[in-house]
């Protein structure tokens, strides 16, 4: 038996459906716009939990091949901020070769120059967030003055001019600075990080090797 429609049955009228695309437009447009603004802050906090890892598996790298390991820490170009990890194999105190970097088994995706690394997203950098200027830092630590972004070692230029620092660890485990004395750090070591909304975050490394991760929030840390 067929179905017979009355001709008083009707559907959406152009405007009806036009009026319907445009509202689900809009709204589509609102929620574009409201993540694109927080984008920024998942990819700072991605980075701070990316870097805290980076330590800790380099700890691990450190004890299982009983060599050196270290976190070179490179902020020298605007856009071009990174960090990469490699094992000591020589020993010589830097990467030397690929092997130095196979021997940290890190899956490193970016290449800056010729360093493998793990290239910091668009919108985050190494510094210090807003109203980070003064008083107590994350950890114990102190406020370390311009440009230090690892507290403990006074940066500065190294590796043919570029800008940063290194951490590592003993094979003991121990956590150490300077890459020429290889000096127990005394206090936290501190990597900051921030964004173009100027939030920001840090990642300590206590003198027992622990890893932290800490969000300035409301004029302290967190």
């Amino acid at each position: 038996m067929k179905k017979r429609f009355s001709k008083n049955e009707k559907g959406f009228t152009l405007v009806e459906l036009m009026l319907t695309v445009s509202i689900s437009l809009i709204i589509t447009s609102i929620a574009v716009y409201n993540l694109l603004g927080d984008l920024p802050k998942y990819r700072l906090r991605a980075t701070a939990n990316k870097v805290a890892a980076t330590l800790q598996y380099l700890k691990v790298r450190a004890v299982a091949t009983n060599k050196m390991a270290w976190m070179d820490v490179n902020y020298d170009t605007a856009g071009s901020h990174y960090f990469t990890g490699f094992v000591d194999e020589a020993p010589y105190n830097t990467a030397d070769n690929p092997a130095d970097y196979n021997a940290a088994r890190i899956d490193l995706p970016d290449i800056v120059g010729s360093t493998p690394c793990f290239k910091l997203p668009p919108n985050v950098s190494f510094g210090f967030p807003d109203g980070f200027t003064s008083g107590a830092g994350p950890d114990g630590t102190t406020f370390p003055g311009a440009g230090n972004f690892i507290t403990t070692h006074a940066v500065g230029t190294y590796a043919g001019g570029t800008k940063g620092g290194y951490f590592g660890y003993r094979p003991t485990g121990v956590p150490v600075i300077n890459l020429q004395s290889s000096m127990t750090t005394p206090t936290p070591a501190v990597i900051y990080l921030k964004n173009s909304l100027g939030q920001g975050y840090a990642v300590s490394v206590q003198i027992t090797g622990r890893v932290k991760v800490f969000r300035w929030s409301s004029g302290v840390w967190q």
